[in-house]
C-alpha cells in the first residue's frame, strides 16, 4: 500500500484529494468513490428500500415467510457483522456506490430445495456470489433462519465452497 501511495503521489499528489475527505463519519468521499458504500448506511435499517432492492424469485415471492425472514435478518445485523454478511454474499465486504440498488444483477432470494432424507431445517443457505443469488430453503422459524445464516456467514469468510 505504501509503494502504491508513493507511486500515485509522484503522478497526482495525494494533498490535492483533501476536498474529497470529510470529518464526519470514517469514511472519505474518495474511498466511497473507489470502494464502495461502507456498513453504516441507514439503508440496512430501511425494510422498505431493501424490498425494492432484494428480489424473490424461484420460489419465492414478496409474501414467503422467508423472504420477510431475509430482510428482518438484514435490518437486524450491527455494524460489525455487516461487511461479513456482504462479503459472504458478493465476495466484497462493501456495496457499490449507490448501496444494495447499485448491485448488478440485483441481489436475488431463491428457494433451496433438501435432497431426498433432508428437512430443511438441516440444510446451510448457500450463494452464488457472481449473480448475487442467495440459496434458501424453507426454515420452519426465523430462530432456525438466523442461525443458519449465521453460521454460513461466519463459515463462508475464508472460502465459496458453501455453494
Amino acid at each position: 500500500m505504501q509503494a502504491f501511495r508513493k507511486g500515485f503521489d509522484a503522478i497526482f499528489p495525494i494533498s490535492s484529494l483533501a476536498p474529497f475527505t470529510h470529518s464526519s463519519g470514517s469514511d472519505s468521499e474518495l474511498e466511497t468513490v473507489v470502494c464502495g458504500v461502507g456498513c453504516g448506511d441507514p439503508e440496512w435499517q430501511n425494510k422498505e428500500e431493501l424490498m425494492k432492492n432484494i428480489d424473490p424469485d424461484h420460489g419465492y415471492d414478496r409474501n414467503s415467510s422467508q423472504y420477510r425472514h431475509f430482510i428482518r435478518y438484514i435490518t437486524e445485523l450491527d455494524n460489525k457483522r455487516r461487511p461479513e454478511f456482504l462479503k459472504f454474499l458478493t465476495g466484497s465486504k462493501r456495496l457499490p456506490t449507490g448501496g444494495f440498488s447499485s448491485l448488478q444483477p440485483h441481489l436475488t432470494l431463491v428457494l433451496k430445495r433438501e435432497n431426498p432424507g433432508q428437512t430443511p431445517d438441516q440444510i446451510l443457505p448457500s450463494v452464488m456470489a457472481c449473480q448475487n443469488y442467495v440459496k434458501s430453503p424453507q426454515y420452519s422459524s426465523y430462530e432456525i433462519f438466523k442461525a443458519r445464516f449465521d453460521y454460513a456467514v461466519l463459515e463462508g469468510q475464508q472460502n465459496f465452497t458453501l455453494s
